[in-house]
């Protein structure tokens, strides 16, 4: 993986893990090899649940990119201790067939021993439309991550859209340039765009922390392509969220949990809850900054020993609450009659009636004769005014009676030379 250093942590001595663990006084331990700095660390992608994704199918690049430091499996079969032996990291990405008890329980003993679990999920959680398979939908991804998690990280049944539109055309391919809630994860992801020569070799990560003027502040920006969100609760901790443009708003889309142990000294398990398929998928992998998240978040899962998240950050994630919105399509289909509740009724019933409104009086008669005053006019009783035509109608003979009286005398003078006898010669 490209980035990855192979050497000592950096001086990050007030970073803290989640739930890091501290050894007694006395001279100190050895220092115990982490997996990510192995390069016969075992990535498994387990195919036996009907994943959507995996190695062959649409991870080929994230495949591509793990394999250039660590080994990467798949598993076909169902899920036993002896498939998880020796393998450092599992991945569910969108499992979409039903896990039994005795799966969950092989799932658990890895955390316990120390192994890393990283699920990954889509819009809409079970309900979503990747969850469906063989036209069936029995996916208990959310029972899984409830056990594994012990109750600290729920799928919620929701999907993240974007209220603005940003390079990319559909509503939940959202671009996010302000989601991460760990602050360490920006500081990592600047470490590793700083590099050095090494002799006349290839260029590698700088193992120790640079001077401050050389390091950059970046700030990760990501697409998140159809996701939903998370519900988290203590002692688990968010390192993402859908940020202050998408909505829901400033919620969690990834967390993080480990497993506390019983032993001492002993490594705890980690669990990672992405609520995106797609996020990492070939056609958005090389999108933004995702390949360089990817290589954060593994390094977080492989327990590398420069990936340390922030303390603060973990015991106060800035998240906003939850917000239930009313379903506006449904409430729409069951219209209900409004029933106002009256005042109470008065002693008196009639100061209810406003007579004030329609009447006939001499109430404006006062009123009437002070304008007389206001805008000088005498006040005097009205006469009529005789009309004074300036124009008068010009005489207009009666043409309709002439007319009809000569046709009259036409039809009488026929009606004589039809009727006079005709002579003799």
């Amino acid at each position: 993986m490209a980035g990855l250093a192979m050497g000592n942590p950096m001086g990050m001595g007030s970073m803290h893990s989640i739930a890091g663990s501290s050894t007694g006084g006395g001279a100190a331990a050895p220092k115990e090899e982490s997996p990510a700095e192995r390069s016969d660390t075992n990535i498994m992608f387990n195919a036996c649940k009907g994943e959507v994704y995996g190695p062959g199918r649409g991870y080929k690049g994230l495949s591509r990119l793990l394999k250039k430091s660590w080994t990467v499996t798949v598993n076909k079969e169902v899920l036993s201790d002896e498939k998880l032996d020796g393998v450092s990291l599992v991945v569910l990405s969108g499992s979409r067939e039903k896990f039994d008890d005795g799966e969950i329980e092989v799932l658990k003993k890895h955390l316990a021993a120390g192994g890393s679990v990283l699920i990954m999920t889509g819009e809409g959680g079970e309900k979503g439309p990747w969850a469906t398979y063989k036209e069936t939908n029995t996916c208990n991804l959310r029972h899984v991550v409830d056990v594994l998690s012990q109750s600290t990280i729920t799928i919620n049944h929701d999907s993240v859209v974007r209220t603005v539109h940003y390079k990319y055309y559909h509503p939940k391919e959202a671009h996010i340039g302000d989601g991460v809630v760990n602050r360490e994860i920006n500081n990592i992801a600047a470490r590793m765009g700083v590099e050095k020569p090494r002799g006349d070799g290839p260029t590698v990560a700088v193992t120790s922390t640079p001077p401050d003027n050389t390091l950059k502040k970046e700030h990760l920006s990501f697409v998140y392509p159809y996701g939903g969100t998370l519900s988290i609760q203590k002692p688990a901790a968010p390192v993402l969220s859908s940020g202050y443009i998408a909505y829901p708003l400033n919620r969690p889309i990834c967390g993080v949990y480990e497993h506390v142990q019983k032993q001492p000294g002993r490594r705890p398990g980690r669990l990672m809850v992405l609520a995106s398929l797609n996020i990492f998928e070939d056609k958005w992998l090389g999108e933004e900054q995702n390949t360089k998240l990817a290589e954060v978040l593994m390094w977080w899962l492989l327990w590398h020993p420069q990936m340390k998240l922030n303390t603060i950050d973990a015991e106060e994630p800035e998240v906003a609450d939850y917000l239930h919105l009313p379903d506006i399509e449904s409430l729409a289909e069951r219209l209900r009659v409004c029933l106002e509740s009256p005042d109470d009724l008065p002693r008196d019933v009639t100061t209810m009636f406003d007579l004030s409104m329609f009447k006939f009086d001499t109430g404006l008669i006062p009123e009437t004769v002070k304008a007389y005053e206001q805008i000088n006019v005498k006040h005097e009783p009205l006469t009529l005014i005789q009309p004074e035509f300036h124009t008068p109608l010009p005489p207009l003979p009666q043409g309709l009676f002439g007319w009809y009286k000569r046709k009259k005398m036409k039809i009488e003078k026929k009606k004589c030379l039809c009727e006079a006898p005709a002579t003799t010669p």
